[in-house]
């Protein structure tokens, strides 16, 4: 996936539904937030600014605040383009996630926001394997990624219905974790976010299925906040869109990873 690839993406995506794209958005965020330790002289690289790209900037804005030496990085120019119109304090990188253009050992931070399971997972581990070698000892990571046990995989990722414009690669929980590990990661964290017991989301998923209840929809998109109130207890990896963990390098691991 080059970048030709993306700028095409970030067109056909500038369509997609907002609201439900926002309330995503703010799950990772929350979690990223809880998940982070930021101090003022910390190098932190965010490994994609996609996101950014559309929204209103409220989660990069808190890293620039958090930290003075925030990278965004990613392999779209075009998608660079649009991200610093939102946040100039950013220092912006195009590159591509399985060849890094840092120095070994300089980052305490890699936020992963659901970038790296649009690879194969040859690539996937190849682009792992950059990340901990441009991070410090004991440097954190927080890895987002497409949950593959999700009970509705089928229909969030399949082309016919356009939930997503884009390939995805999906993972379990055990499987992403062992990755990490034989990648010399010790994970300390693990959850699933954005799961579909929440109405709006469930109802997207519907909705993309019977164009007809348009109508019903747009109201639920007008009680979107109420809806996130009253969403249903999770069951973890069951209905979770994404799984996340928080992981740290581990300085003496020089265990080699295997497909």
């Amino acid at each position: 996936m080059d970048s030709d690839y993306w700028n095409r993406i970030l067109k056909e995506d500038a369509g997609t539904d907002r609201v439900v794209s926002e309330h995503m958005k703010n799950e990772h965020r929350t979690l990223i937030k809880k998940w982070t330790d930021i101090r003022i002289n910390d190098r932190v690289l965010s490994t994609d600014v996609y996101n950014l790209a559309f929204d209103n900037g409220e989660f990069e804005n808190y890293l620039t605040d958090k930290s003075k030496h925030v990278v965004g990085m990613d392999i779209s120019r075009e998608t660079i383009k649009l991200a610093k119109k939102r946040n100039g304090k950013i220092k912006y990188v195009i590159c591509d996630a399985r060849n890094l253009p840092f120095k070994e050992g300089c980052i305490d931070t890699v936020i992963s926001p659901s970038t790296l399971d649009h690879f194969p997972r040859k690539d996937l581990v190849t682009s792992l394997k950059e990340i901990k070698r441009a991070m410090s000892d004991q440097g954190s990571l927080i890895l987002l990624l497409e949950n593959k046990r999700n009970i509705f995989l089928y229909f969030w990722t399949i082309n016919k219905f356009r939930m997503l414009p884009y390939h995805t690669e999906p993972y379990s929980l055990p499987d992403a974790k062992r990755i990490l590990s034989r990648l010399g990661f010790h994970t300390t964290d693990s959850t699933a976010i954005v799961h579909l017991f929440n109405p709006l989301i469930l109802f997207k998923v519907l909705q993309t299925m019977r164009t007809r209840w348009k109508g019903a929809y747009r109201f639920l998109e007008k009680k979107a906040s109420i809806l996130g109130i009253l969403g249903m207890p999770s069951t973890r990896c069951l209905t979770g869109i994404f799984i996340g963990m928080r992981a740290v390098k581990k300085t003496s691991d020089k265990t080699q990873y295997k497909l």
